[in-house]
């Protein structure tokens, strides 16, 4: 791998562990930095390679240090007085999120975590879990394994592998082995 896509990788991993940290969505990441969600999702997934005028403005705009110190900042302490205004009021908007109605939000947390290309490759319930929201990390992955089994995701979403203790699910279109499907 060259050092220019690892460096963008890098980035990118980086920009996604800052918004799952703060509990961000990243229709809120995209329009702090003025950009789409889709635009967004696909530097943050890797899928589009970002420029370093791109990166330094979503590193500036969104986590106000210039993309030469956005990979050293992700792992560092944040403090959030240092944070831009815009960003302060989405972690404080995502804070305030109480959840009641639970099992539409984890349809719906699911659905996300599908749009932002979490079942591009191969992954657990368990895992999927994981990234939801914290609201949700009580419940059982099962849940997420029937929802995946049935309509409407069942029609774009496989079972790529299966053993007793878990099965991998991806979506279709990103299955290698046609024959698996």
């Amino acid at each position: 791998m060259s050092n220019e896509k690892s460096a963008n990788l890098e980035f990118a991993q980086g920009l996604k562990k800052l918004r799952l940290k703060y509990n961000l969505l990243q229709k809120q990441i995209s329009e702090i930095a003025g950009i789409t969600q889709s635009i967004y999702s696909s530097y943050e997934t890797g899928n589009t390679h970002m420029g370093l005028n791109d990166a330094d403005n979503i590193s500036k705009k969104v986590w106000g240090v210039g993309y030469q110190n956005f990979v050293k900042f992700v792992d560092e302490d944040i403090l959030l007085i240092d944070l831009p205004k815009s960003t302060l009021k989405a972690i404080d908007e995502s804070k305030k999120i109480k959840i009641k109605e639970q099992n539409g939000f984890l349809a719906r947390e699911l659905d996300r975590l599908i749009e932002e290309g979490y079942l591009n490759l191969p992954i657990t319930s368990k895992r999927l879990l994981s990234y939801m929201h914290s609201d949700l990390h009580s419940r059982n992955s099962t849940e997420i394994t029937n929802l995946l089994m049935k309509a409407p995701r069942n029609k774009y979403v496989t079972i790529v592998d299966k053993d007793k203790k878990a099965s991998l699910f991806q979506l279709k279109g990103f299955v290698e082995n046609k024959d698996a499907i």
